[in-house]
């Protein structure tokens, strides 16, 4: 007879209060803190390695108030399961995932999530589907450096190593040498996703077949080792610049593990500020096609410090950011405060704030002028009943007028212009 699953639905970033045993509680911030440790592979740049993405504070009578901060999908712990869903309705949310860079570019990957699947499964038929197309298009190999012993001298002999291997009676040479193989970073990031992906009991059993079978084709690439993790996409490798996003967030948030006690917990959760945030951009640069937006870090001398707004309009012709909340009426005095010294570092003279309203007339923070910064705020209307389209072309609207109205004043008066 199967174990009877209590299931709890919750919402990411804000508390529930459940009823948890000690050991439970305890798992669930252990959790968080090994997906917390994970930060710098789904681009968190808090690592204070005691932080715990799951918050869990005990009340009276072995009541629990409960947060997931900022991930969306499933955690079970012992006979408990928690279903976090997404803090905006999840048309909204599918929608914006999917416009997203990291999402696929397949016909059917936002009918995936507009169906409701838990975004964590969707996750990994998306990494699996890029895995496929990218051996069909062919996997890159690089020269890799090699410690073996031969038969044939190659590259550069060790011959300490050696003496010891034919005093042992193995008539072979140790070499240092590169060969060209496909055991590259890359490569290993891909295999060590769709391992981790076949082995997960929640992903659907087609999907881990098909995981098991790239994995199988990735036979000659090894083992994931932590220097991958620093590898990046270039000129050269633009084949994977679907999959390898999508293979580190599926290492960073699918299958993770972790006893306490009696009490076993399993995390199949996935970050979202940056996800949001990524499709928020693509939006606004498929309809604002005039302006190139884009995602830039300003170093500030070599002080060590950077500027890094979510959007720069032009070349600097306006900066914004984005924060995956609703926006309150009044302006967030933090908020306020990083918009405008963005501006002022790009030498820009207008900065905006962008988040979200659950309200079909939203009420934001009124546009302020700081010095020489005009800073102001615009809403996605993620309310229910508003199609996820009609937001996004009433958003573009809105920063189109907006953009016209800094072009205009940005321009200098034509003195030769007739009365």
């Amino acid at each position: 007879m199967l174990p009877v699953v209590e299931t709890f639905e919750l919402t990411e970033s804000r508390v529930a209060v459940l009823q948890l045993t000690e050991e439970e509680g305890d798992t669930l911030i252990a959790l968080g803190r090994e997906l917390a440790a994970k930060a710098a592979w789904w681009g968190s740049s808090t690592s204070e390695p005691t932080r715990s993405v799951i918050s869990v504070e005990s009340l009276r009578g072995g009541r629990c108030s409960v947060s997931f901060r900022d991930v969306v999908g499933v955690v079970s712990v012992g006979a408990k399961q928690f279903c976090v869903r997404p803090k905006i309705p999840f048309n909204h949310f599918a929608f914006l995932a999917s416009c997203s860079e990291i999402a696929p570019r397949f016909s059917d990957a936002r009918v995936a999530l507009d169906q409701g699947n838990d975004f964590a499964i969707v996750l990994a038929r998306w990494c699996v589907d890029a895995a496929e197309k990218l051996l069909r298009s062919g996997l890159l190999s690089d020269y890799a450096d090699c410690v073996e012993g031969i038969e044939e001298i190659r590259g550069r002999v060790l011959p300490l190593e050696t003496a010891l291997l034919i005093a042992s009676g193995v008539p072979r040479a140790l070499c240092d040498f590169q060969e060209f193989s496909e055991d590259t970073a890359l490569n290993r990031i891909v295999k060590a996703a769709c391992l981790r992906i076949s082995s997960t009991a929640r992903i659907d059993v087609a999907t881990r077949a098909r995981a098991r079978q790239v994995a199988f084709r990735l036979d000659s690439v090894g083992a994931l080792r932590v220097a991958d993790l620093r590898a990046r996409v270039d000129r050269l490798s633009k084949s994977y610049s679907n999959v390898l996003p999508l293979s580190m967030l599926v290492l960073s948030g699918l299958g993770i593990t972790v006893a306490s006690g009696r009490s076993l917990g399993r995390a199949f959760l996935v970050r979202t500020p940056e996800l949001i945030e990524d499709g928020l951009r693509s939006i606004l640069q498929s309809g604002l096609t005039d302006t190139a937006i884009t995602k830039r870090r300003l170093m500030l001398g070599d002080s060590g410090l950077s500027m890094n707004p979510d959007l720069v309009f032009g070349e600097s012709l306006a900066v914004g950011d984005v924060k995956y909340r609703v926006l309150a009426p009044d302006w967030n005095k933090p908020d306020l405060n990083q918009i405008v010294t963005f501006a002022t570092a790009f030498r820009s003279s207008s900065a905006a704030l962008f988040g979200f309203s659950l309200g079909a007339s939203p009420r934001l923070p009124r546009s302020i002028r700081i010095g020489d910064v005009s800073a102001r705020a615009f809403s996605w209307i993620a309310a229910e009943g508003v199609r996820p389209e009609e937001s996004a072309s009433m958003l573009v609207a809105e920063v189109a007028a907006w953009l016209h109205v800094v072009r205009t004043r940005s321009q200098p008066p034509n003195l030769f212009s007739s009365a």
